[in-house]
């Protein structure tokens, strides 16, 4: 699974590319792709995608879903196997929490905020980003390795539950707040 509005910076050519890659080394695996356009250059590089699918011939195993509801994200989250955020800049994207409260492994990049959710091989993967050979690797490793990728998302719902409900979020927040105030 993918999720993000459709512009180059999310990096969804990428992950077709390495999808196609994984398929053609005998991988049975489908590609699902989240999010909406907002400008008409957005439709362009939508479009530019579908073509790349084409062109790659895996219609079959690459669904472009458009933009889904908040309602309806948290069981396209369940019923996914890896969550791919190969964003290469930015803060920590509500997509990569809610994948790990509902036990979905990620595969991100080590930006923004990341790095206070994920840690490497304990809930989580980190890539480089745009590195097509690291992403292939981490995915396939997931989808190998069943134990592994359990584990993981367990870890992630763990993680979730002591950090980031929103209680304890609100408390931090109140807690910095009355430091400031002082």
């Amino acid at each position: 699974l993918s999720v993000g509005r459709i512009t180059p910076s999310k990096g969804h050519d990428l992950i077709i590319n390495v999808v196609s890659d994984l398929i053609k080394s005998g991988l049975d695996l489908k590609l699902k792709i989240i999010g909406g356009v907002i400008q008409d250059y957005h439709l362009k590089y939508l479009e530019s995608l579908k073509k790349l699918v084409n062109d790659l011939k895996i219609d079959e195993s690459v669904e472009f879903s458009g933009p889904v509801s908040s309602d309806e994200m948290p069981e396209y989250l369940r019923t996914s196997e890896i969550l791919i955020n190969a964003v290469p800049f930015g803060g920590l994207d509500k997509v990569v929490l809610e994948a790990m409260a509902t036990k979905t492994p990620v595969v991100v990049t080590r930006k923004g905020g990341i790095p206070l959710a994920v840690k490497d091989g304990v809930n989580g993967l980190f890539i480089r980003p745009r590195n097509p050979k690291e992403i292939s690797e981490k995915v396939n490793l997931l989808l190998k390795d069943e134990i592994l990728r359990t584990k993981i998302g367990q870890r992630a719902r763990k993680t979730i539950i002591e950090r980031f409900t929103w209680e304890k979020v609100a408390h931090r927040y109140e807690r910095i707040y009355n430091e400031f105030r002082k």
